[in-house]
């Protein structure tokens, strides 16, 4: 006994180590306040998310039925067609636009498909140039429509081509159109009014109309009455219906119709003087002063040079008149 309680006496005591569970309970009591307050937060800012994403559900799909619901009432209620304007055409009337639409006023104006009245009425009007067809809302279908203007007229078999600017053969007659450029040489297969010009003539002779056309204008010379372009190593055109010019290919062409209209210009040529000029080198004028430089007769009268007293006119005597 008294072995026994020696030994006990020497021993220290040993404390009981808490269960797991206990463990836990403790920590969670010795949360310390602003760790409570973060997990508070982070719980009610979850929540105002989750909140939200159903709301912006809800406005989705309000959104998607207003759209749906303003679309059915613009396709079947509103946007109607109360007015069927035409502009812009000094040769084609209200009436006769109008009468060849395949929509009427009261047609939902949404629903008009315009690029298809647009080419369906640009076929059918073959003296335009251009036809655009507009939705002007809320209740107006707007057409407008560029009349094509003649910037030459061809001559082929007995027949006058008057061609737009654009292009487009805007009128097919038996005698020339007053105040016209001829250009004769080429020969139309197949063409009808409304058609292209570039599709109805050879593709080298189209080419050559537009070389000429765009030399003609960069250099300013006017009041060309007829070209010859059935051979483009010889071109021939007439100024006026009195001289006519011999530029051969259209080598430096640029350049020769510059020397032509610094001649011009110049007064070196008579404004009543007849002739012919030789302007086959870029950089020698000849000008062969005779009486009957052989302009063809069928093309006389097209143009009117006179003044009103029968008297031929130059740009330069119309410009000096004016300033006077």
């Amino acid at each position: 006994m008294a072995d026994q309680k020696r030994k006990s006496k020497g021993k220290k005591p040993v404390a009981k180590r808490p269960s797991g569970k206990q463990t836990a309970s403790a920590k969670r009591n010795a949360v310390s306040p602003s760790r409570r307050e973060t997990e508070i937060r982070r719980t009610q800012q979850s929540r105002r998310r989750k909140y939200k994403r159903n709301y912006t559900l809800y406005y989705m799909m309000f959104g998607v039925l207003l759209v749906v619901l303003g679309t059915v009432l613009s396709l079947t209620v509103f946007f109607k067609i109360t007015e069927i304007r035409v502009e812009g055409s000094s040769v084609y009337s209200q009436s006769d636009v109008v009468s060849l639409l395949s929509v009427k006023e009261g047609n939902n104006l949404i629903r008009v498909p315009v690029k298809k009245i647009e080419e369906a009425l640009f076929t059918q009007l073959t003296a335009a140039d251009s036809v655009t067809v507009k939705r002007d809302l809320p209740s107006t279908l707007l057409i407008q429509i560029e009349d094509g203007e003649a910037a030459f007229q061809l001559y082929d078999e007995e027949k006058y081509y008057q061609i737009s600017g654009k292009g487009r053969i805007i009128g097919i007659t038996a005698s020339p159109a007053d105040a016209v450029g001829v250009i004769t040489g080429i020969s139309v297969t197949g063409g009808k009014e409304g058609d292209f010009l570039q599709d109805v003539i050879e593709e080298e002779k189209n080419t050559d109309i537009l070389i000429l056309q765009q030399a003609f204008s960069e250099v300013g010379i006017e009041d060309i009455s007829l070209v010859d372009l059935s051979d483009s190593l010889s071109i021939t055109f007439f100024y006026q219906d009195r001289l006519r010019i011999d530029i051969g290919s259209f080598t430096n062409l640029n350049d020769k119709l510059l020397l032509l209209k610094e001649t011009l210009d110049k007064g070196n040529i008579g404004v009543e003087e007849k002739g012919t000029i030789d302007l086959t080198r870029s950089d020698m004028l000849i000008f062969n002063n005779i009486k009957d430089p052989e302009f063809p007769e069928e093309f006389t009268g097209i143009f009117d040079w006179s003044d009103g007293n029968g008297e031929e006119t130059s740009p330069e005597q119309e410009e000096s008149s004016e300033k006077s």
